[in-house]
């Protein structure tokens, strides 16, 4: 909810306010490349983060294999996010509490251009 020009959110921990440009954890939006903070969708609190361009990598895309740009978030989120040339979402990965490796891919990627790499 928006009050006084803050996002008013409300998670596990209880009550927290934050700016209303903020984006959510669930990475399908590029805009989140600029950013030093995230709305973490799991406790409801804002996370800082750093966001590190890696590079160039080919990942499937829609059935074939493309180009994405990986980037890594760090601080207080740790995981990798894949962008193609259009700033659509193509794939993620992260550890979970066991320490495996957790692997989104997207199989049918759609969506309007949300961010210019």
């Amino acid at each position: 909810m928006l009050d006084d020009d803050r996002l008013k959110v409300t998670g596990p921990g209880g009550p927290a306010s934050m700016p209303p440009e903020v984006f959510p954890t669930h990475h399908w939006n590029a805009g989140v490349l600029g950013s030093d903070a995230v709305l973490n969708t799991i406790t409801g609190r804002l996370d800082s983060v750093q966001i590190i361009r890696r590079g160039e990598e080919m990942v499937p895309v829609n059935g074939t294999m493309a180009p994405a740009t990986r980037y890594a978030y760090t601080g207080a989120l740790t995981n990798e996010v894949w962008y193609d040339s259009q700033g659509r979402w193509v794939k993620m990965e992260f550890s979970d509490k066991s320490g495996a490796t957790i692997s989104y891919v997207c199989k049918s990627c759609r969506g309007n251009v949300t961010a210019s790499q």
